[in-house]
């Protein structure tokens, strides 16, 4: 299964739920549902035929990616991440839909676990992912200065506590407010700090790794981790 697209099988009472509250859609073979990035305002159920699932490539022809067979449901974390669709879905064959819009799948979804336990799923990686891809993101020069400035801190005060406003803390590391929480959130990850809170979105508090914080300035000095 492709990342772009969640979808699992249901079992037959839950399919005929979805039939009772859905509006069944007649897709002919060449037709498309939708398209990347329309608004995303219904999941779908895929009850006859086969879906091509597409995405856009450097050229901005579709490119295939995935196939959709019955009985799949599809296109419900469209409702919960970016409310945009993220690939286009074209019919190969005659296909049978079930149309199940937002707030009726909300009320069907609650009743379901096999539907939430699959959109906790999907949902955690899609974050997991999204994490990832902000600390690939983060600036080197950015890392450095901000590991610098909690090592001497953490040296001059001898505490593993931290709590500063970052008006007072951005001007003496000189780097935007986002790269210091992007990078405050790779050092939890390396659990150089923990407990890291924003309050009010003004005041920084986390707690130090006093066994870790030397051995990671150094690593950081001397290149070792970029």
């Amino acid at each position: 299964m492709n990342n772009l697209i969640s979808s699992f099988k249901l079992q037959e009472k839950h399919i005929e739920i979805f039939k009772k509250y859905g509006n069944e859609l007649n897709i002919k073979t060449g037709e498309f549902l939708f398209y990347e990035n329309d608004e995303a305002k219904s999941a779908y159920l895929l009850l006859e035929g086969e879906l091509d699932v597409l995405i856009k490539d450097s050229v901005d022809s579709l490119r295939l990616i995935n196939k959709l067979h019955p009985i799949t449901l599809f296109g419900e974390m469209g409702l919960f991440t970016t409310g945009k669709r993220t690939a286009t879905i074209r019919a190969t064959k005659n296909s049978k839909i079930i149309e199940i819009e937002y707030k009726t799948f909300l009320s069907i979804a609650s009743k379901i676990p096999a539907v939430n336990l699959n959109m906790i799923k999907e949902l955690s990686k899609r974050l997991k992912e999204c994490n990832e891809k902000l600390i690939e993101n983060i600036d080197y020069q950015a890392k450095t200065k901000t590991i610098t400035y909690i090592y001497k801190v953490f040296k001059e005060r001898s505490k593993i506590e931290f709590e500063e406003n970052l008006e007072n803390i951005l001007p003496i590391i000189n780097i935007e407010k986002s790269e210091l929480l992007k990078t405050l959130f790779f050092l939890e990850k390396l659990k150089v700090i923990y407990q890291l809170d924003l309050i009010d979105n003004n005041k920084l508090k986390f707690n130090i790794n006093k066994n870790l914080i030397e051995k990671y300035f150094f690593k950081f000095l001397l290149g070792e981790i970029k």
